[in-house]
């Protein structure tokens, strides 16, 4: 389905926060290494006649230590996974409700061809569950019938 006009300038926005977030995890990381770096040397200078070999010897070491703690925790606890099924468990769409494009599928493929098959009690129960998604969700509902008209307009070319 083609992207809705109205909604140009939000995508726009969207997608250069995107844009922005992608590099700005790693310029996170270097950019906290730079500050723990500079707040350890505080502590070091008087160590080091040259500041800049103290300087690159903190930011070294911390930056050692972030990657080690990142590395156990992708690699050894496996903190990704956990994440994963929690956005996952969380997401409503996971378990009762539908998007609109499953229930475009469940009518115009999986109803009918119950149907076809037999099996009209599995048929009817599915077909009233998307009934019941739609009356649910007004937005759910346009959706559906947004997708319904644009697929009669292709049909018809």
């Amino acid at each position: 389905m083609p992207p809705k006009k109205t909604n140009r300038l939000k995508r726009y926005v969207l997608l250069w926060i995107w844009r922005v977030q992608q590099p700005g995890q790693i310029f996170n990381i270097i950019m906290s290494a730079i500050n723990m770096t500079l707040l350890v040397n505080l502590y070091m200078k008087w160590r080091f006649e040259n500041p800049y070999v103290g300087i690159l010897l903190a930011f070294g070491t911390v930056m050692f230590a972030l990657l080690t703690v990142a590395y156990l925790w992708d690699a050894k606890a496996k903190m990704w996974h956990e994440q994963i099924e929690v956005s996952v468990h969380k997401n409503p769409y996971y378990y009762h409700k539908m998007t609109a494009k499953e229930i475009v599928g469940y009518k115009m493929q999986w109803v009918p061809w119950m149907r076809k098959v037999g099996l009209e009690e599995e048929a009817q129960f599915w077909d009233s569950w998307c009934y019941e998604q739609m009356s649910l969700d007004p937005q759910l509902k346009k959706d559906v019938e947004e997708i319904l008209e644009w697929r009669a307009k292709a049909t018809q070319r």
